[in-house]
């Protein structure tokens, strides 16, 4: 081989390594492109995240707020949530009720409305396990039952009547709501209450007159009558 030719099969060699050379770079640059556009994806996401549980956090410490003021911020968020969801087209029922049942569980206290419905002899002569079991099933049939009841709320107007008295140093309130729509107007009343932890939670609910708490405990006599005081049984098909 002449000199001449091994130049130019050197000058071709490393013009080739040079053009593979310029193609894993680009490709390396575009890997690295798409791995930052993830990030910065994931980034967001996790910041949106983060907004919207931090939306679904209240404050119902009773040293720093109102049974009134906690009723509000609950009522102002689930509302919130409702009308975001209503107006998505990629709606999720299972995360929209998660997202509730986060909320609802820092503000009210189901363990006490479930031993109330039970009664505190049948309570008591369960198992703890099955006791819990019964709490979890009334739990999620409860946030069931607002968030529908909430979710026919969406575009009523719905405010928090002020108190009429000085509230300071009460233990137990009775918050009343009035929610205005089409067909006239309703008034839900929210019988909150401070719990071991100085917080406000909800004990009790009244609709129009009608007492939740009375009524389901009515519900659970009237079952454990029809399945001759088996208390389990009763448990077993509440959610049935």
């Amino acid at each position: 081989m002449t000199r001449q030719n091994l130049g130019r099969l050197i000058i071709s060699g490393l013009l080739a390594g040079s053009l593979m050379m310029s193609h894993q770079m680009v490709v390396a640059q575009e890997e690295t492109k798409a791995t930052a556009e993830q990030k910065v994806e994931k980034s967001e996401a996790k910041v949106q995240e983060a907004k919207d549980s931090a939306k679904l956090v209240i404050k119902n410490s009773a040293a720093e707020v109102s049974a009134h003021e906690v009723v509000t911020q609950v009522t102002d968020v689930v509302l919130d949530l409702i009308r975001e969801a209503q107006a998505s087209p990629e709606y999720n029922s299972e995360k929209m009720a998660d997202n509730l049942d986060n909320l609802l569980s820092q503000v009210v206290d189901f363990r006490f409305i479930a031993f109330n419905v039970m009664g505190r002899e049948n309570a008591t002569s369960v198992s703890r396990d099955e006791f819990k079991r019964f709490a979890n099933v009334f739990k999620r049939n409860l946030v069931t039952t607002y968030t529908k009841g909430m979710a026919s709320f969406a575009d009523f107007k719905v405010e928090v009547i002020p108190p009429s008295a000085d509230l300071a140093g009460q233990k137990s309130v009775v918050v009343r709501q009035r929610v205005e729509g089409p067909t006239g107007s309703s008034l839900v009343s929210y019988t909150m209450g401070i719990n071991k932890k100085g917080e406000w939670v909800l004990r009790n609910m009244n609709l129009n007159g009608i007492n939740l708490g009375k009524t389901f405990r009515d519900q659970f006599r009237v079952a454990l009558k029809q399945n001759d005081g088996d208390v389990k049984k009763v448990i077993d098909n509440w959610d049935a």
